[in-house]
């Protein structure tokens, strides 16, 4: 390269004058060049240039690019790389200070050495990018022409020859491996291999079921293609949960939703709500948002009864949580102690003198629910349609003149009634259970420090909403015999649920903006449920039931290893949902979960700690490991590849992050012997017809 004739050209160029002489810029420009400077100023003082070569491919650029810097005596180090695409040169020489222009453009005449460098980037696009590490616009623009000049007259066969060498050498970048493939070469940039998860030919057995779980998908969905109408996504078949090889439903095993908002759970519940119920299934759904009712009544077989804690909401059915309580049996009365578990909360009072205070309340509201149980017993009449409900136990934990009352006169029955003929444990026993609460000029124990309603505050606040001011109160009492009979509303019962006439749907909407009341409503209402359950194990040939319980870390004291457990003997699937697997509770539970619950069912993607604890639940596996060397003569590239292999995680981080099945994606994993592979499914309804199968029915 003529390095003189450049820079005198290009100095001239960048710094005109229009005496044409020398001055001062022209010599800064010119010791600029000094290669102990080095490329400290390259982004300030150094030249950018991009311009495209048309129908040139990357490895023909890179080739004549090469070929004219070593022609201009430049070092090209180990050459081009024509997996990346890049060319490094640079161009150093030593100088007298006396030759030509440049003696005038030094002031000492010194010798001086000089270097400048170039990097040529070929992006693959055919987008052209020049680095220099100083701006010399001659020696540009005459490399440019050259090049554009060199490739205008390359032959067309010889580009393509070259263009496919360069495809055939270069690795892929950002491989996406689907079900089944098989990883047979290096590659660039980031790899997602689901290579593990299940094919489209091996979910064969679960084209039949009763509750969809989608249809099977793999790819990710880009704009739709206004020509074909297509998406960009592989579609199998719809899938269902089916049975397992003992020909037991899938679903009695239990099923967990994980999800986060805005990802469509709501839509799958609802998917499922309808199509358990077309299959013959009893089903109670939990509604947070308060919706469903509206959206799903006029769909449904069967009866439907539909229960709200919205407090502006009077058109729904009632619910008497007493209704069906004797309290006169060990069993019955296991049921009431289940009933106040729910009504009292339990956090904050776990531990030493807390947990003693916190038994003694609930000791003494179970103790209040026997007596009102007893007072029906012995006067129904003073009941309307003879049933007590939860506003007799605010009564009594709201007024000791009015408990005592209660007592005595429940106690003068039983002083008129043969033995045979009482109901124990009788009035008593409750009221020795009591005794801390009541005066002990009644017979109690209560010291002068405290009085009846202050040891008594937390049992009205959890019952307040069932008083007759409270916001339940029409929803679950049918009214006073003093004061008259509630709006005319229908009260069902949640042992409906295990009628064999027809099926029934229960939609429990409690809102989530209802906030202690909807979650005391779900909590009283999944423990008064556990007891139906209970009284189906001993029957074949139940109706079946599913349990579709939203938001299912509200329900106090909740241990769904459990309920999953004995749902499943009682011929009754319960589906548990969360938003992420941590609301499960410590790490224990969730494994316990994972590791027993039927089918897994996380929508749109897996992040934090719900991808850690899925990725913990599979195996590692082997994957083959290829290292790729490069050498190179001249323009030339010879590549060799050795292999290995290595440990990896079944599915990583980041092929859980964003799941490629569709519009809509979902990873499901069925909890099945032999163990099956992960199931990468679109949920949308309508993938299987954008896809351009088939049209005919879609499931619901």
């Amino acid at each position: 390269m003529d390095l003189i004739r450049h820079l005198q050209i290009s100095a001239k160029t960048l710094f005109p004058r229009a005496d044409g002489e020398l001055g001062h810029q022209h010599r800064t420009y010119v010791d600029g060049f000094q290669a102990h400077l080095g490329s400290t100023e390259t982004e300030r003082l150094g030249g950018r240039h991009e311009f495209n070569v048309p129908n040139a491919g990357r490895r023909l650029l890179l080739r004549e690019a090469q070929r004219r810097l070593e022609s201009e005596q430049f070092d090209v180090g180990a050459g081009a790389d024509y997996d990346r695409g890049f060319l490094e040169a640079k161009y150093i020489r030593d100088f007298a200070g006396t030759e030509g222009w440049l003696a005038f453009a030094r002031k000492s005449g010194t010798a001086v050495r000089l270097m400048f460098e170039v990097r040529l980037v070929v992006h693959p696009d055919g987008r052209v990018e020049l680095r220099t590490s100083r701006k010399l616009p001659s020696w540009f623009e005459e490399f440019h022409r050259h090049l554009l000049d060199v490739l205008r007259n390359t032959p067309d066969d010889l580009g393509r020859f070259l263009d496919a060498t360069e495809r055939r050498l270069a690795p892929p970048r950002d491989l996406i491996l689907a079900p089944k493939d098989v990883l047979d070469g290096p590659s660039e940039g980031t790899l997602l291999d689901y290579s593990g998860c299940a094919a489209k030919d091996s979910v064969a057995d679960l084209q039949a079921g009763d509750l969809p779980l989608g249809r099977w998908a793999f790819g990710f969905a880009p704009t739709r293609d206004t020509v074909t109408g297509r998406f960009g996504v592989d579609y199998g078949p719809e899938i269902f949960l089916s049975r397992y090889r003992t020909g037991q439903p899938m679903i009695y095993n239990g099923a967990l939703i994980c999800a986060p908002q805005n990802s469509g759970k709501t839509r799958l519940i609802i998917r499922w709500a309808l199509a358990a119920n077309r299959r013959g299934y009893s089903v109670l759904l939990i509604d947070v948002k308060g919706t469903l009712f509206k959206e799903l009544s006029h769909q449904l077989q069967g009866r439907v009864c539909h229960f709200s804690t919205d407090p502006e909401l009077d058109e729904c059915d009632g619910l008497n949580f007493l209704a069906g309580l004797e309290g006169n049996t060990p069993l019955d009365r296991v049921r009431v102690r289940h009933l106040v578990d729910a009504l009292l909360p339990r956090d904050g009072w776990e531990a030493g003198e807390q947990a003693y205070f916190y038994q003694n309340h609930v000791n003494w509201l179970t103790a209040l629910i026997q007596i009102v149980l007893l007072n029906r017993s012995y006067f129904p009449s003073r009941f309307i349609d003879g049933e007590a409900d939860l506003s007799y136990v605010f009564d009594l934990a709201s007024d000791e003149a009015l408990l005592l009352r209660a007592l005595e006169v429940i106690e003068t029955v039983e002083r008129q009634l043969p033995a045979e003929r009482r109901i124990e444990p009788g009035a008593g026993y409750w009221k020795r259970e009591l005794a801390v609460l009541i005066d002990p000029q009644h017979g109690g124990q209560r010291t002068a420090d405290y009085s009846y309603r202050t040891l008594t505050q937390s049992l009205t606040n959890a019952l307040r909403p069932f008083s007759r001011l409270g916001t339940l109160y029409a929803k679950t009492s049918k009214g006073r015999i003093d004061a008259g009979p509630l709006r005319t509303r229908r009260f069902f019962t949640l042992d409906e649920l295990d009628l064999e006439r027809e099926p029934v749907t229960i939609i429990l909407a409690a809102r989530e903006q209802d906030v202690d009341d909807a979650t005391t409503v779900v909590s009283m209402v999944v423990r008064r449920l556990q007891h139906t359950l209970f009284g189906r194990m001993t029957r074949d040939n139940a109706r079946p039931i599913v349990l579709l319980l939203d938001e299912t870390r509200r329900i106090r004291g909740f241990a769904p290893d459990e309920y999953i457990t004995f749902a499943r003997q009682a011929q009754a699937g319960c589906v548990i949902a969360y938003q992420s697997l941590d609301q499960i509770g410590d790490d224990r539970k969730i494994r316990i979960i994972l590791e027993n619950v039927g089918v897994q069912i996380y929508l749109g993607s897996l992040v934090g700690e719900t991808a850690r604890h899925f990725i913990n639940l599979l195996p590692k596996r082997g994957r083959p490991t290829f290292s790729r060397t490069t050498s190179r003569s001249n323009a030339d590239a010879s590549v060799a590849i050795q292999t290995g292999e290595q440990l990896v995680d079944y599915l990583s981080t980041a092929e859980l992050y964003r799941l490629p099945a569709g519009e809509w994606p979902a990873l499901v994993y069925i909890n099945a012997q032999p163990r099956r592979d992960p199931i990468l499914v679109d949920l949308d309804q309508d993938a299987g017809r954008r896809a351009g199968a088939p049209a005919g029915e879609v499931k619901p």
